[in-house]
């Protein structure tokens, strides 16, 4: 559950990072998005070298929120 928990809060975060700041609410996640995800689950202990996902999966935002969304006006994560 802990595990869980602290993916649940990492998707929430990374959608955040300016690498994102222009792209559409539904976009997946980008490589360097993926390496980052890894890097900080590693170094809160969670995972290690040999941990696999078998999925990632996003927390998508509400719909009323991706149908208002345009480039000027980026959801609030």
């Amino acid at each position: 559950m802990k595990l869980k928990n602290a993916l649940y809060g990492l998707f929430l975060l990374v959608p955040a990072t300016a690498s994102q700041a222009d792209t559409y609410p539904l976009d997946g996640l980008s490589g360097e998005e993926y390496l980052k995800t890894t890097e900080i689950l590693r170094q809160e202990g969670l995972t290690d070298e040999k941990t696999q996902y078998p999925l990632i999966e996003l927390v998508e935002p509400v719909k009323a929120d991706v149908l208002a969304w345009s480039e000027e006006k980026p959801l609030d994560s």
